[in-house]
């Protein structure tokens, strides 16, 4: 099984180079701010230097940035994480539509475009899981149907709002045993969404890994309240 994610210090390095400019601060004056060398920064920003918590909050707290949500947005979440347990789950399979398919090559494509579909919801969803702000973070993702993305946000409305960490976790944990129970549950899985995602603009994307954020630009980091 593919491990669920990775960090990604390339990323955590260009988000706090995005902040930094975004502050309109060269790298000697955050230096001077943080006390690192303004070498030691442009390794960190170039993703060449592996950085340590607290080198991490000395250059964060200059620039005015949240330190969790930028951490969070250096996981990647690997959505062929999620492949066995989709293939596992007989519920899952009556969501891939074969309508009009008669080759069987024409249906095992399907199929295989299906269960990637499927595991990008999957992705997703953990993602807006293990998100401290799973509203801010939709509208990072580039879904394959406007339609597929209401849901989602509003999925991220209930997330940030009613649950806890102890609900988040529960739902992570079922999401890799019982995908489709929980991904029913959050309202994020249904017929419709999953034929629209096949048919007309989405069927390009729909089996596309779409369920990871773009990068943000600087000036979003630095617009997000601490704690937010």
């Amino acid at each position: 099984m593919e491990k669920e994610f990775d960090f990604r210090q390339e990323a955590l390095g260009e988000m706090l180079r995005k902040a930094r400019h975004s502050c309109h601060l060269s790298l000697r004056e955050l230096a001077k701010a943080s006390g690192l060398s303004a070498g030691h920064i442009c390794r960190i920003e170039s993703g060449e230097f592996e950085i340590q918590l607290p080198t991490f909050v000395r250059l964060a707290v200059p620039l005015g940035v949240p330190c969790g949500t930028i951490l969070e947005r250096a996981i990647s979440v690997n959505v062929m994480h999620y492949l066995q347990a989709v293939k596992e789950d007989p519920e899952l399979t009556p969501f891939i539509p074969r309508d009009g398919l008669k080759s069987k090559k024409a249906i095992e494509e399907r199929d295989r475009r299906g269960l990637l579909f499927l595991c990008n919801l999957c992705a997703g969803l953990s993602y807006l899981l293990k998100s401290s702000n799973p509203v801010r973070l939709v509208e990072a993702i580039d879904f394959p149907t406007q339609n597929l993305k209401t849901q989602f946000a509003r999925a991220a409305e209930e997330i940030h709002s009613t649950y806890d960490s102890f609900s988040r976790i529960s739902d992570l944990d079922d999401l890799r045993k019982f995908p489709a129970q929980v991904l029913t549950k959050h309202q994020v899985l249904t017929k419709e969404l999953v034929a629209e995602a096949f048919s007309g603009q989405g069927r390009e994307s729909a089996s596309a890994p779409w369920a990871h954020p773009k990068m943000w630009r600087g000036s979003e980091i630095a617009d997000v309240p601490p704690g937010k």
